[in-house]
């Protein structure tokens, strides 16, 4: 039987690299082009710091990943409805997974 290991990280390494440098690039321009530049970086830092604190919370637990979306979801739209701002669902779960992708390629930079 053939260890297909290394043909699996070649071809994840290859995604990582095509998602870092083409997509997330063209997704933030799309989410930017579709809010306005303000508005993206004000919804930006309130994800980013959502995201980061419910890591914080569950990071000694796994398989919390659907546990932790449901809860910036909910917070950030408790937040951005403060400010007066509203967006859709699939807004906000594209600009999330951006953002945790981001982390977690970091995360693993810092780890190499």
């Amino acid at each position: 039987m053939k260890d297909y290991t290394l043909i699996f990280k070649a071809i994840y390494i290859v995604l990582s690299i095509a998602i870092s440098v083409f997509i997330l690039p063209w997704l933030k321009e799309w989410l930017k082009a579709k809010v306005g530049e303000a508005k993206y970086k004000r919804i930006a830092q309130i994800v980013d710091q959502a995201v980061k604190a419910f890591e914080e919370i569950y990071k000694t637990q796994s398989g919390m990943g659907p546990v932790k979306k449901a809860g910036v979801i909910d917070f950030v739209k408790e937040v951005l409805s403060k400010y007066g701002i509203t967006i859709d669902d699939e807004f906000l779960d594209k600009m999330i997974e951006a953002l945790v992708f981001e982390m977690n390629e970091g995360k693993k930079k810092n780890v190499q």
